[in-house]
């Protein structure tokens, strides 16, 4: 489990500072509320990508070069919109640049326990008409060895008894490819959104958003003036269970503890 215990300066954790000052942050977001089948309708995961991307555009640009932004929602988040966005948007990128993925609407899982983000034009029923999370790991896979990449999940509002993300599968996306990936919810636990969560969010988004405005830094950071991976991942993964008063519990791969970056400026 990650520690919820404040970073310490000491701490031998390795962050590439100069990486963030010279190169870009490049961020893709999907976010998917409304859907053909109106009956699948979320309230917040369009707001949770479009929130996440003005915060970066906000916060980053100090310890970035440049921040590159592109954020898909509703009804121009079909399986083809994600898939080729995705692809032409994040291959404008650098070797050494940081990328960040970031989807928010339902998951589901088929009977083989594959794993699908229910694009815009998808059917809960009928996972397969959604975009398999195996798509970003293949994009993951051929990214630049240099570049630092951050899958950030969250998935599974819908609350369907065994439609959840599994540490497992969680696993399963990191291996091989060099990036981390984060997400909402873990084993048999769902991820939830209401309007009480950061004034209308996922409660993983609401997290993410107060650890990227400085909570993450001020909290269990070591106070250095930015938001790092690290002091992300044990803020949030602290909020998140108190949000929800320990229904939820975000899950990232162990071999994720190494790795340290800036993302944003501490406010």
């Amino acid at each position: 489990a990650v520690s919820t215990a404040r970073i310490d300066v000491q701490q031998e954790i390795t962050r590439d500072k100069t990486k963030t000052a010279k190169n870009a942050l490049w961020f893709f977001g999907v976010g998917v509320s409304q859907y053909e089948n109106a009956s699948q309708n979320l309230e917040f995961a369009a707001k949770d990508a479009t929130a996440l991307a003005e915060l970066l555009e906000k916060q980053s640009h100090g310890l970035f070069s440049e921040v590159h932004t592109r954020v898909l929602t509703n009804e121009g988040a079909t399986e083809r919109d994600v898939r080729v966005e995705m692809n032409e948007f994040l291959s404008r990128s650098e070797p050494d640049d940081v990328v960040i993925v970031f989807i928010a609407g339902h998951g589901v899982t088929d009977n083989d326990q594959n794993l699908y983000f229910v694009t815009h034009d998808a059917d809960l029923a009928r996972p397969y008409t959604g975009m398999n999370v195996e798509r970003f790991r293949s994009f993951l896979e051929t990214r630049p060895l240099n570049q630092s990449a951050l899958l950030l999940i969250d998935i599974c509002h819908s609350g369907t008894a065994g439609r959840v993300v599994s540490e497992d599968a969680v696993q399963k996306l990191s291996d091989g490819t060099g990036a981390i990936v984060f997400s909402s919810s873990s084993g048999s636990g769902l991820a939830y959104e209401d309007s009480s969560f950061g004034g209308g969010h996922g409660a993983f988004t609401a997290a993410l958003l107060d650890a990227l405005r400085g909570m993450a830094d001020s909290d269990t950071g070591n106070r250095d003036g930015q938001n790092s991976l690290q002091e992300m991942v044990i803020f949030t993964s602290a909020e998140v269970p108190r949000l929800t008063q320990g229904l939820q519990r975000p899950t990232i791969p162990m071999m994720a503890q190494g790795l340290d970056y800036g993302i944003s400026a501490a406010d």
